[in-house]
Parts: C-alpha cells; sequence; structure tokens
C-alpha cells in the first residue's frame, strides 16, 4: 500500500452500494482537515471523524476525472485567513455530517494569519468508485473558486464549451465581414460623431482671429497698463545719457585701452615703439633668441670657455684658455697660451714647459683667437739654451697675424711674450 491513500469508511461504502443499485447519489457537502494528534494514523474503514480536526469547509469543486470514470476528484479551498496547523488527515462528509471517505494526507503546512506566508491551500482527494455518476455534483455557485490550471484548460477548449450558437453572437460569413469593412473604410466619413480635421481646424482658426477678447481677460490679469505708464518709462530710459551704468561706456573703454597701449610703450624711443619697429630691429627673424646664442657661441669660441674643452691656464691676472686642438697630440699639453687685454691692445704671452716637448718635434703652430696687428707689436723672448745642445735654444716668431711658429726648448722652460696696440 503506498505511504498516502484514500479509503471509503463503512458508511461510505453503503451508500456508495446503495447509488449504483439505482438509490440516490451520494451526496458530498463538506471537505475537512486534521494534524492527526500530531501524528500519521493509519485511515480505518470504521471511523466516524478525524483524529483531530482542524478545518471544515464547503467543497469547492467535484468532477469524474478525465482519463478515467471511476475517480472521483473532490477540491477544497482552504482560504488564507485559515492556519497554524500541519495536514495530515482529511476526510469527506456527506451533508448530514456522516464521515464517508478518509485519507492519510501528505505533510502540508497551513500557515497562520500574520506569520508573513499566509496564502490560500487548495486540497483535493481522488475517489474510485465503480460508477462516478453515483455522486451528486451540486456545488453551491457562490462557494466555489475555480484553479488556475482549471482556467488555463478551460480557456485552452476549442470545443465550444459554452454552446454558444450562431444566432446568439450574429455570426456571417468572412465575405460578408470583409465588405463590411470594405465600406468603413472607403467611407468620406465613417465617423460622423467626430469632427474631421478640416472642421477642427476651421474651429482654432476663427478662435484666433477674434478681437473680441473670448477668454475675457481683465486688465489685472494682462497686467495691461492703460495709463501709459510702461511707454514712459521706456522713453526715460532711451533718452538716459548712461541707461546702464553697469556696463562701461564706449569713451571709457578706449580711455582703457589708450591707457594700457601707453603703459605698454612707456619711454620707449619712437623708432622702436610698435611691434614692426621691433621686429625690423630684430632683423624680422622669428628666432631672434636662437641667433643670438648662436653668435655668442662664436665669440665664446674665439675667447674660450671650459665647457668647450678649452684648456684653462691657473687662475692668475694673465691666465687665458686656448683650444686642445691647437697643440699637437703628441705634446701632451706643454704650452700654455695668455692672451689678456693690455692698455688698449692684448699682450701674448707663449710659455713652454721644461722636458714635455718630444724631440721628434721641432716647431708648434699656435693659433690665436684674435687676429693680431703685425705692425704694432713688440716682443721679447726669454729662456736660455744649453751649452753643447743646440736643440735647447728657443726661438718664437709670427707667421701671419693670427699665427706664431715656435722653436722650444726641448731641455727647460721658456717663454716668448708680445705686446700689441690694437687688435
Amino acid at each position: 500500500m503506498p505511504d498516502y491513500y484514500v479509503i471509503l469508511t463503512s458508511a461510505g461504502q453503503a451508500a456508495f452500494a446503495l447509488a449504483d443499485s439505482g438509490g440516490d447519489p451520494v451526496d458530498i457537502a463538506d471537505f475537512a482537515v486534521g494534524d492527526g494528534g500530531g501524528g500519521y494514523n493509519d485511515p480505518d474503514e470504521n471511523q466516524v471523524s478525524l483524529v483531530n480536526e482542524t478545518w471544515r469547509g464547503a467543497i469547492n469543486r467535484i468532477y469524474v476525472h478525465p482519463t478515467n470514470a471511476n475517480w472521483v476528484v473532490v477540491e477544497a479551498l482552504i482560504p488564507m485567513d485559515q492556519g497554524g496547523w500541519d495536514i495530515r488527515e482529511a476526510g469527506l462528509f456527506d451533508d448530514g455530517g456522516t464521515l464517508l471517505a478518509v485519507a492519510k494526507y501528505p505533510l502540508t503546512t497551513k500557515p497562520a494569519v500574520g506569520s508573513g506566508s499566509e496564502k490560500d491551500l487548495y486540497v483535493r482527494m481522488v475517489l474510485a468508485v465503480s460508477n462516478g455518476g453515483d455522486v451528486i455534483q451540486q456545488i453551491t455557485a457562490d462557494q466555489v473558486m475555480a484553479t488556475q490550471q482549471y482556467v488555463d484548460d478551460h480557456a485552452g477548449r476549442q470545443d465550444n464549451p459554452h454552446q454558444i450558437t450562431v444566432a446568439q453572437i450574429g455570426a456571417e460569413t468572412p465575405a460578408g465581414a470583409q465588405a463590411k469593412v470594405d465600406a468603413h473604410e472607403a467611407a468620406a466619413d465613417p465617423h460622423p460623431q467626430y469632427e474631421t480635421e478640416a472642421e477642427a481646424q476651421a474651429k482654432v482658426d476663427a478662435h484666433a482671429d477674434r478681437q473680441d477678447n473670448p477668454h475675457q481677460v481683465n486688465a489685472a490679469q494682462a497686467g495691461a497698463d492703460p495709463a501709459g505708464t510702461a511707454a514712459a518709462a521706456v522713453g526715460t530710459h532711451e533718452g538716459a545719457a548712461d541707461p546702464h551704468p553697469q556696463y562701461e561706456t564706449d569713451a571709457e573703454v578706449q580711455a582703457k585701452v589708450a591707457a594700457a597701449v601707453a603703459a605698454l610703450v612707456d619711454a620707449s624711443p619712437a623708432a622702436l615703439n610698435t611691434l614692426n619697429e621691433l621686429a625690423a630691429a630684430m632683423g624680422d627673424d622669428p628666432n631672434f633668441a636662437a641667433s643670438v646664442f648662436t653668435a655668442l657661441a662664436t665669440k665664446a669660441a674665439k675667447a674660450g670657455s671650459a665647457s668647450q674643452e678649452f684648456s684653462v691656464a691657473s687662475a692668475t691676472a694673465y691666465s687665458h684658455a686656448v683650444r686642445l686642438n691647437q697643440f699637437a697630440a703628441a705634446l701632451a699639453n706643454p704650452l700654455v697660451l695668455r692672451i689678456p687685454t693690455y692698455y688698449g691692445g692684448i699682450k701674448v704671452t707663449v710659455y713652454i714647459q721644461a722636458g714635455l716637448v718630444p724631440d721628434n718635434v721641432a716647431t708648434i703652430d699656435i693659433t690665436l683667437p684674435v687676429t693680431v696687428n703685425m705692425g704694432l707689436f713688440c716682443g721679447a723672448f726669454y729662456g736660455g739654451d744649453v751649452q753643447g745642445d743646440p736643440d735647447s735654444a728657443p726661438s718664437a716668431w709670427f707667421l701671419d697675424n693670427s699665427t706664431i711658429r715656435v722653436r722650444p726648448n726641448k731641455r727647460g722652460a721658456s717663454e716668448a711674450a708680445w705686446i700689441t696696440i690694437g687688435y
């Protein structure tokens, strides 16, 4: 036997047997549920009541099962406002209160009102009888509530379940219906109860053209000024010398512009007080700054700079820089050239360090960073020779106005100096 099932009580068996033999049909009136006293109890055909009934209500629907004519389905609805207990047993009663069938029901909880889970609950029992027609299927209409499944099944039926006739719906052939639709669409004014677009527009235009104040607007509503106060105020405003003092006048703007230009020009000479004149003074060179720096770099190359890889003599009043590439690599920098300004000219001094000139070097040409006036200089050479050594006698002379040739003393230090007048 299955875990959950329905049996007819002795009273129920007798009632269905009588109905099957031609007696009165069985009248199932009420559906009852109970909690079984807190546990399950196997149904007994001698029961006359449930173990612990918790709810009883009218039958919602009785029908013969659609696939088995010997099954009678009985349904009831426990409303939302009833609950607070579990269902373990169920029973069917006739209109006299006699228990006809009893069931061992799957555990189902009916939440109490206020639990936050209130709901309507459908309960159902299926009776196996010898003839489904033995049951009276008369239900009070105001007690019936259709299940969603019943509604869906009913809505999906295509067999005219309400037996509606053609006369009831005034049906006609598809061709007749289409003819009516065509005639309606072809009519010039199929809806005379409504105005056409032209009629409506004509009324709007007529209303807009009215000059008789159709909306009865009064002077206060319109903010009218019958005394002409507004016109007078406008005239006063237009006639004022400065009607908008929050804005500057043309004269004030011109004065500020003139002051700004004067501040910009300041005390500049007339030949340099316009942008065009300044541009001309810079040779119209858009890269004037770069050009100036390039020119300065050229002068710096003549004057000497440590950053240009010049060798700088000791910091004395007469020290100056000279290019390293002016000396032969083999000399290991034995020379120091000093060219300080000297009374409007320059003093050129060549100092040859002792013992640093290789034996294979006969003379050294030194290019001066300036051009001297060879006709306006006097000079002297210091440093004696070594007795018996002809290579030790030093000498120096100008090859041209920017080159000195030196025959160094290879054994000792020597120095040559020239003072020029102008360069």
